[in-house]
């Protein structure tokens, strides 16, 4: 229990950080390139702002992907970089165990990907 608890917050923690992070720099890609068609009149600038809301939903399914694949990547590598997957693993927990938690994890995003 201790286990999938620890786990979780772990990946929740890493899976918001590099959600935000990606997120941020979609947007900030996407207002740029909607300013400069705003500024040359292919775009209403009265409509920028809904124009970045669409193309941020559309880009939303790879951005989970890449954010869920940092998460748990990143939390695996510190786990083994801190010696705490030595103690799970003589606890006898294996990697295929931590699997179970990590797609328990991405199971919320799924449908949307």
């Amino acid at each position: 229990m201790l286990f999938h608890s620890t786990v979780r917050k772990e990946l929740a923690r890493s899976f918001g950080a590099s959600l935000v992070v990606l997120v941020t720099i979609v947007m900030t890609m996407t207002l740029i390139r909607t300013l400069s068609l705003a500024s040359r009149g292919s775009v209403n600038p009265q409509d920028v702002l809904m124009v970045m809301g669409y193309t941020v939903l559309g880009y939303l399914p790879p951005v989970l992907t890449l954010s869920l694949f940092i998460a748990i990547v990143g939390t695996l590598s510190r786990m083994y970089g801190d010696s705490e997957m030595v103690i799970w693993f003589s606890a006898g927990r294996g990697l295929s165990a931590s699997a179970w938690d990590d797609m328990a994890e991405s199971s919320p995003s799924g449908p949307v990907v």
